[in-house]
């Protein structure tokens, strides 16, 4: 009599024939109605060579909203941000919604009673996030002041600056699609979600979009910024609102 076990790892035929572990099923995650293997995210990014070993988990924001995170042992002890290295690294092999919103390095990663990695006290991105810190710089120019208008209204932040991170300021994969749109209508170009990813500082993005898109603010015949729509309709309310009462004034009158 024989005997299949079922271990609850994660492998792949090869084309020679070998198998490939890619990890547990039990690293498996749902955001956003999206299945997700963690494990795949983590063998993607071992690959990257400054990256010894990663860990990538599940974490919840204030508003219950999950997000990916993920941690890894440098090759060297460089603390560098390397955040827009990595998710243009990633963008390459995996779909949006498997990019994380976090890349935290660490020194060692906690260990169970086991020996295997502690996912449970991996620690928050938070305090990471605030020793690395960016000084607040207002916008500069008008191009950068729009951006920053759509950031405010797809984050819900009172006000952000041109060297934050939008992923660090609690941006994700579902924000960068509200962001594309608002681009869209404050700047009247398609935005390509990609460049999004690449370039996520204020300052960056603009830059990308002078430099390399030929993108900027865009402004009505006599020089003046092109109103919004929303701003437009506003305005034709009020005109035909005018007229009617001048118009209804000027018949009292008559009568």
């Amino acid at each position: 009599m024989s005997y299949l076990y079922k271990t609850g790892d994660l492998a792949r035929w090869l084309a020679d024939g070998n198998i490939e572990f890619l990890g547990r099923m039990d690293h498996q995650a749902k955001i956003r109605g999206f299945r997700i293997e963690l494990a795949e995210i983590e063998n993607r990014l071992m690959k990257h060579e400054m990256v010894k070993e990663a860990v990538v988990i599940v974490r919840e924001d204030k508003d219950s909203n999950k997000f990916l995170c993920a941690y890894y042992l440098p090759v060297d002890k460089d603390r560098e941000n390397k955040d827009e290295v990595f998710r243009e690294f990633l963008s390459r092999g995996l779909p949006d919604y498997m990019i994380p919103s976090y890349f935290v390095p660490m020194t060692h990663f906690p260990l169970t009673a086991a020996r295997k990695i502690d996912r449970k006290a991996l620690p928050e991105p938070d305090g990471f996030l605030a020793q690395r810190g960016t000084a607040f710089q207002a916008p500069q120019t008008e191009l950068e002041e729009k951006i920053a208008q759509c950031w405010m209204k797809v984050l819900k932040k009172d006000k952000v600056g041109i060297h934050d991170n939008f992923f660090e300021l609690g941006g994700n994969s579902l924000n960068i699609l509200q962001l594309t749109n608002k681009l869209k209508q404050a700047l009247g170009n398609n935005i390509p979600v990609v460049s999004l990813y690449r370039y996520l500082t204020i300052s960056t993005f603009a830059r990308y979009l002078k430099e390399e898109q030929g993108i900027a603010v865009p402004r009505g015949k006599k020089g003046q910024p092109i109103q919004p729509v929303e701003s437009l309709q506003r305005s034709q309310t009020i005109l035909k609102q005018t007229v009617k009462k001048t118009l209804g004034a000027q018949h009292a009158r008559k009568k």
